[in-house]
């Protein structure tokens, strides 16, 4: 996935990716490479899943379960091995670690997480960064971003008396860990529930600024249309006002970050005329509000990232709301959105348009009879005549390519970057770019995807009006080198 180098707006065309609960322990293997699958086949290019530090250190700070890193391994290998790129949302105390009050721990004895003591903050916010600079540690290169927490201004997900300040000490406990772990990955901070434009002031007063790579929210409308503006009401419950208020917020405060949208989404259970944000719509309206919210999504510049929840039904009750917002039914059977998202999907990551071949040339022409030699005239001065070049390297430690070079008119970088697959035999598109550039003068343009820090890549890089280009291999660590590059 092509981001933004951290503190730069987005640019390129936006991310569309799904959410995913492939860690939960009734996903068995055999699941969880079904539902890869149903995401790759989606055309998402990228997938969130939720993490639970509860289930990682369950019985210490010092003791990691192994049963659990081992499922976090495979997805990360798995999702790798599809071209899908990971965020990561880290969430869950473990009750060694939790602030709940002691009437709720009771000595970390029982069932404790049936008493919800993983919903409260750590007493100690370094014991959560730990831990997550742990995992970027053990993954680094290989998951393209890691989200602080999920909603911490809801309390069904994170109940303190004070959501800002634990929140604030979270992120700044997190943000360096992880950067010193896996400088290049994405830090995200946030997550909030709907577009919290408040809270986001809150949290930027209480001293969040430098402590994230980008800002998400979860811009929920309830049954509305995204395209509702909701006038009269707070723009929070809004997709289409919500977001840039939450931008605005940000700006404000000379905070030029990306916002990704981590979360959005309609669900189609058959609760009609309840509160809002229990209403489901038809599986039809899901998959026209979610066309409409991807359209949406691409018009703002300084998104990169929107990702729908989720990709398949958690339960069969079609009564419960939260339980009917996949893109599959709880049989894994589509529904209409799933095709939608799908078109959305492959509509964001349209390449550019190619250039058109060229016109045959005309026929020669008889020639015309000889003219007198006109009298001899004095060479005119010799014209510099600046050369076109480009030149691509990489630096697979941060996972960015470098392209160098000068032009003597404005021209355009068409990069296109295709990784082999070894199951397939052969290169596969996984992600083009289109870079501006202006002449005459020389250029120097880096583009950051995270993907290319390993595997084996072909990339191609090319000056749209002069034509001059050049290609470069990038060999992974994991299969033999090539003497001859595969087309």
């Amino acid at each position: 996935m092509l981001l933004p180098a951290p503190g730069a707006a987005a640019q390129g065309a936006p991310v569309a990716g799904v959410q995913t609960h492939l860690l939960w322990s009734d996903v068995d293997a055999a699941e969880v490479d079904r539902q890869l699958d149903a995401v790759e086949v989606a055309g998402a290019k990228m997938m969130r899943v939720d993490v639970g530090w509860s289930s990682l250190q369950e019985n210490s700070s010092d003791r990691w379960s192994t049963w659990y890193l081992d499922k976090l391994d495979r997805l990360v290998a798995d999702a790798d091995a599809r071209g899908i790129d990971l965020l990561l949302t880290i969430t869950w105390t473990p009750c060694w670690a939790s602030s709940a009050p002691d009437s709720l721990r009771q000595n970390c004895s029982g069932s404790w997480w049936q008493r919800g003591v993983q919903y409260y903050p750590p007493r100690d916010a370094s014991d959560y960064g730990n831990a997550v600079a742990f995992l970027a540690d053990r993954y680094r290169g290989r998951v393209a971003g890691w989200e602080i927490w999920n909603e911490p201004n809801s309390d069904s997900y994170f109940r303190t008396s004070n959501q800002v300040r634990e929140y604030v000490a979270l992120a700044k406990a997190a943000y360096p860990a992880i950067k010193q772990a896996d400088p290049a990955t994405t830090v995200v901070a946030g997550s909030l529930s709907r577009s919290d434009f408040r809270f986001t002031a809150d949290l930027y007063r209480a001293g969040i600024q430098g402590s994230f790579d980008a800002f998400s929210v979860h811009p929920y409308c309830d049954d509305r249309s995204p395209l509702d503006a909701f006038s009269g009401q707070s723009a929070e419950y809004s997709f289409i006002r919500g977001v840039p208020a939450v931008r605005d917020e940000m700006l404000s405060r000379g905070d030029d970050k990306p916002l990704w949208l981590t979360e959005f989404g309609w669900n189609t259970s058959d609760v009609r005329n309840s509160e809002a944000w229990r209403n489901g719509v038809s599986q039809a309206t899901q998959a026209e509000y979610l066309k409409k919210a991807f359209a949406q999504v691409s018009k703002w510049d300084y998104v990169p990232v929107g990702i729908w929840f989720g990709l398949k039904d958690t339960s069969s009750n079609l009564s419960e709301s939260w339980s009917n917002f996949g893109l599959e039914r709880f049989d894994g059977s589509h529904k209409a959105s799933y095709a939608a998202f799908r078109e959305a999907a492959s509509t964001m990551a349209a390449p550019p348009a190619e250039d058109p071949p060229p016109a045959d040339d005309p026929p020669p022409a008889d020639d015309p009879p000889p003219a007198d030699d006109p009298p001899p005239t004095d060479d005119p001065p010799p014209v510099d005549d600046p050369l076109t070049e480009i030149e691509l390297d990489a630096d697979r430690a941060v996972g960015a390519v470098n392209l160098k070079g000068h032009t003597p008119e404005n021209d355009t970088i068409n990069l296109k970057a295709r990784r082999y697959h070894r199951h397939k035999g052969r290169y596969k598109t996984a992600f083009k770019r289109r870079i501006p550039v202006s002449g005459p003068a020389d250029f120097d343009e880096l583009v950051q995807r995270y993907a290319l820090t390993h595997k084996r890549w072909r990339l191609k890089a090319k000056l749209r009006e002069s034509g001059e280009k050049t290609i470069l291999y990038l060999h992974g660590s994991d299969v033999p080198d090539e003497t001859t590059p595969a087309p």
